[in-house]
């Protein structure tokens, strides 16, 4: 899913959604300019639906919406959470 917000300077920021079938979130990203990275948070849903992990926001090559910069499979062990 994608989302655009239009800032007062006439830029539009633009974030990623990832969802499962439900529409639960499960990853969003968003393009960090000024570092030339995505931003990444992710989560883990357990066989009820709820959170099971979730991570903090880390930096990730590219940008999200770029062919071949889709969802980011998380290794839950080495993220910030």
């Amino acid at each position: 899913m994608l989302s655009r917000q239009l800032t007062s300077g006439g830029v539009y920021l633009e974030a990623h959604q990832y969802v499962d079938g439900f529409g639960r979130d499960l990853q969003g990203q968003v393009n960090d300019a000024a570092a030339g990275y995505r931003l990444v948070t992710a989560k883990a849903l357990n066989g009820l639906g709820q959170a099971r992990y979730t991570s903090g926001s880390y930096q990730a090559a590219g940008r999200p919406g770029v062919a071949g910069s889709g969802y980011l499979t998380p290794t839950w062990t080495s993220l910030p959470n």
